[in-house]
């Protein structure tokens, strides 16, 4: 069944998983809870190097002695996330690697339900189309990953905030487009207590979504004012906490003493300058771009409108942030990471694509359920570069009528089946990589209870280092570095020993500018000692106690310990 939504009321109320989809609040939680194991399994689960910043903050590093002239573990007071200052210091040297698979979980049942509260402003009706699209979502590339032209975390292997983010800037769109303003403006709060930047891409979809349901159905002053003003208030509690955070940092709104355009360009431009992304990257955004598009003029006429005004939006948004570099230093604009808004635009394009997808699979014109619609299922799961194929696709089927031989269920299960297939390879796939890094990790796990039992509190350690952007002026690392760093975020935590530099670590210049400096400085030291001799006597020159290096360039060192591939190498201050 097939809801034109032009002539379908919308819900007043509150109904963010509406029971009138066949579903009741049961179901829609075993779908929820289901479809997040399932999605787990697709991207796989992994503790990984943007997890460097969290876990000292979950064990409130900064309050130990010996951290106290650790100028990255103190800037981490400054991270200015309300999720995360909520999680300060909760967690011990038991507990805090148990803490991310979980939160990975809630953040994945959100994102569902943020998609699940979509399927009426997509025009789905009814529990085949309901499951059908939902099992879409899950499975489809679009919507896992990170995205094209601004390296946004969408449904990925690690807990981080900005995922939990996503589901409920969904929950606040749908809300705003079921006119219930008030509680949208209070997940909107939720949004930027967890994520500020998010909540400054979500605002402008929030005002087009309004701006279209005042067209078509006008409000007084009034009442806009009666429904907005207790979510304003609830909105302005909410953020309370992380602008008092903002507040306590002495640096938020002072320009730095250098170019702070440099110090993106040589940490992480993909978030920010737009002139050095890839070319596989622009490539990605444009078939994101033509599909978000080709699919919404498929849709019905106001589910249409509605994924085209967004689209735009978004891409005014990514605009702006691709024109701040040629006019602007302030890292207070920078920091809006307006190229990262393709998260939501890429999410918008694999709700589209799975969306079209589901009204061909359930469509009574045979050449749509059984061959466009699975063939629509084969592209959906393939890398998301594939979604190439949807354009010509949907060009294909306007100009070919297929023989009946190919609209017959024989050939949409084998289509299916391709689908399936490869939804099990990619699992597959994740079990295996992630095991591996698992592995790794526990290389550093064993060093790091190690060097918190035999080595003095204050020893600060030199591990392998490496660039976080191979494009940048910063001086290459040895070919071993990438493979040594694999698990190594662990470290400093469980440890409770500082670390030198970290490339990952540049991110501290974000929220203290200062930073970056002295950073560059340590990175650019490190990177130049490229052999073991050249590293321990960097170490000697700079009071650094150990060397962590692969054990294979050894020679004629002797190692104070040894974890796999991993050996610590004394520091003879007088070398």
């Amino acid at each position: 069944m097939e809801v034109k939504l032009d002539e379908a009321p919308r819900l007043n109320r509150v109904e963010l998983l509406s029971t009138a989809a066949g579903l009741s609040w049961a179901g829609w939680a075993v779908l929820l809870v289901g479809l997040s194991v399932l999605s787990l399994g697709v991207t796989g689960f992994t503790i990984d190097n943007n997890n460097i910043f969290h876990l000292p903050i979950l064990e409130a590093l900064w309050r130990e002695p010996q951290f106290i002239h650790d100028p990255f573990i103190q800037s981490l007071r400054y991270f200015s996330s309300g999720f995360w200052l909520l999680q300060s210091g909760v967690a011990d040297d038991d507990s805090v690697l148990k803490f991310f698979l979980p939160w990975l979980f809630v953040s994945r049942v959100l994102f569902f339900a943020g998609i699940g509260s979509w399927t009426a402003m997509l025009g789905l009706a009814g529990r085949k189309q309901v499951l059908i699209f939902m099992l879409l979502a899950t499975v489809g590339s679009l919507l896992r990953g990170t995205s094209f032209a601004g390296d946004g975390g969408i449904a990925i292997s690690s807990f981080t905030h900005s995922e939990l983010g996503n589901g409920l800037a969904l929950i606040a769109l749908s809300l705003v487009w079921r006119r219930a303003y008030g509680w949208a403006l209070s997940v909107a709060g939720l949004v930027f207590f967890l994520n500020i930047f998010m909540a400054v891409w979500l605002a402008p979809l929030m005002v087009g979504t309004f701006l279209m349901g005042l067209r078509d159905q006008p409000v007084s002053i009034a009442r806009l004012v009666k429904q907005c003003l207790p979510g304003l208030l609830v909105c302005a509690v909410i953020a309370l906490p992380v602008l008092i955070s903002l507040a306590h940092n002495p640096e938020v709104g002072h320009r730095p003493g250098y170019d702070y355009r440099v110090f993106l360009l040589e940490h992480w431009p993909d978030h920010f300058l737009a002139m050095h992304l890839a070319p596989r990257q622009y490539i990605g955004f444009g078939i994101v771009i033509v599909t978000v598009f080709a699919t919404a003029w498929q849709l019905p006429a106001s589910v249409s409108r509605l994924i085209r005004m967004m689209a735009a939006t978004l891409l005014m948004v990514w605009s702006i942030g691709a024109l701040l570099p040629f006019l602007t230093q302030a890292p207070l604009l920078f920091n809006l990471h307006l190229l990262r808004s393709t998260t939501y635009l890429q999410i918008l394009a694999g709700l589209a694509l799975a969306a079209l997808t589901t009204r061909w699979m359930t469509s009574t014109n045979r050449a749509d359920s059984k061959l466009w619609g699975p063939l629509l299922v084969v592209c959906s799961v393939l890398p998301a570069l594939a979604s190439a194929l949807v354009l010509p696709l949907l060009l294909l089927r306007k100009a070919w009528h297929p023989a009946s031989w190919l609209t017959v269920s024989p050939v949409a299960l084998a289509l299916l089946s391709m689908a399936s297939l490869g939804v099990a390879v990619k699992i597959g796939k994740e079990y295996r990589a992630d095991s591996q890094i698992a592995m790794q990790r526990a290389e550093w796990q064993e060093l790091a209870a190690w060097a918190k039992t035999s080595t003095p509190p204050d020893t600060v350690f030199l591990l392998p280092v490496m660039r976080t952007w191979s494009g940048t002026s910063l001086p290459a690392e040895p070919q071993r570095m990438s493979d040594l760093l694999v698990g190594s975020e662990v470290f400093v935590t469980l440890s409770h020993r500082s670390v030198w530099v970290a490339g990952k670590y540049g991110a501290a210049a974000l929220w203290l500018p200062s930073y970056y400096p002295l950073w560059h400085a340590r990175m650019v030291g490190s990177l130049l000692a490229r052999t073991l001799p050249e590293r321990l006597a960097y170490a000697s020159e700079n009071g650094i106690g150990r060397v962590v290096d692969d054990c294979t360039v050894a020679a004629g060192q002797v190692p104070v310990y040894r974890s796999g591939r991993l050996c610590v190498f004394a520091v003879d201050p007088g070398q």
